[in-house]
């Protein structure tokens, strides 16, 4: 996929087109591009700081936590990532009296595993 995209690129930056439309097409794929490298590293980090603490069920992490081991440029796209594994039934969240809680589902270890192996 990376080659189509790259040679995609090259045949739009050989073309006619005024520079400052090359510039905002350009702009607008790498953007999409970068947005979801950094995400999918997100993802991977998170679930592997879960990983190594043992939040599995019983060891849980609070959802205000989280971030703390993330750079702070990327801090508001954890919870975003914490959200979608939870709809992917990676990440288990339960409420509690202050925040909700965080843990890693044991059912889809071998999942979680191989994401992070990856």
């Amino acid at each position: 996929m990376y080659l189509i995209y790259k040679s995609f690129v090259s045949q739009i930056t050989g073309t006619n087109l005024p520079s400052f439309l090359k510039c905002q097409f350009l702009s607008q794929i790498y953007g999409v591009y970068l947005k979801k490298s950094v995400s999918e590293r997100a993802r991977k980090q998170l679930l592997a700081k879960l990983y190594s603490i043992g939040a599995w069920g019983t060891h849980h992490v609070c959802l205000s936590n989280l971030p703390k081991s993330f750079p702070p440029h990327n801090r508001g796209l954890v919870k975003e990532v914490a959200q979608s594994l939870r709809k992917e039934g990676l990440l288990i969240m339960r409420p509690s009296s202050h925040d909700s809680q965080c843990y890693l589902n044991i059912q889809r270890k071998e999942e979680i595993e191989k994401i992070i192996r990856d």
